[in-house]
């Protein structure tokens, strides 16, 4: 995986790019501008002042596994660096470890398989799964609705059951999608009338940003779990 992802962000320097590696450091003012360096290199990172410390944002690559990183004119401080990426060799100066699992590509192809063709069980999408990843639980105001009128267990059973039957026959389409339309139509199927709108009038909530007790703006966080994973 390491090593194409580094022949196809050659071409497509985005997939080359893991993320960031946030750091916490002290760095007197006597001892001039901190730098970074990575494998003997400067790279370029941003700073910002965290009282007596500063906040380092290194950018990394997956190229970077194995990498020794050091730290000129500064000294990390305790707990302000990621344990699990990184074996420390000093206060300075440190490898990084970088599973593959991490890479961009690795990621692109996972949402690749979770997002194909959906025509019969054989596709390999796992409801449960994407049940999962597309929960009631994170919808903040929307499970607080539900549970406070009672609903909560009744529309997660009947959204599971509606989700799997549109994932058995998806049509090609996104799962977060059909996760979406599931719940709306689980909630819609659920909830009668008069409790959505006792709670819309109760939180004076926009009736237009409402589906049922679904919180449709909150729908956007499934949309960032797909940026992200």
């Amino acid at each position: 995986m390491a090593e194409v992802s580094f022949f196809v962000a050659r071409r497509h320097p985005r997939v080359g790019r893991i993320g960031s590696l946030l750091l916490t450091a002290y760095a007197p003012d006597e001892a001039g501008a901190p730098d970074v360096l990575v494998n003997s290199r400067h790279r370029d990172f941003k700073s910002y002042p965290d009282g007596l410390y500063l906040r380092l944002r290194v950018p990394i690559y997956c190229w970077d596994s194995g990498a020794v990183v050091e730290l000129r004119n500064a000294v990390l401080c305790r707990r302000g660096y990621p344990s699990k990426n990184t074996r420390l060799y000093g206060p300075s100066r440190f490898a990084l470890v970088i599973p593959e699992r991490t890479f961009q590509l690795f990621k692109i192809l996972e949402e690749a398989k979770l997002s194909g063709t959906m025509q019969n069980s054989e596709s390999g999408i796992d409801p449960a799964t994407v049940a999962r990843k597309y929960s009631v639980a994170k919808l903040t105001f929307t499970e607080r609705f539900l549970r406070e009128t009672g609903y909560l267990n009744r529309v997660s059973a009947r959204y599971g059951a509606i989700l799997r039957q549109r994932l058995a026959d998806g049509k090609g389409r996104m799962p977060r999608k059909l996760a979406e339309e599931a719940l709306i139509e689980a909630c819609n199927r659920e909830v009668p009338c008069f409790v959505a709108e006792l709670i819309v009038r109760k939180y004076r909530l926009k009736p237009t940003e409402m589906s049922s007790l679904i919180v449709l703006p909150e729908l956007e966080g499934w949309q960032r779990l797909d940026a992200v994973s």
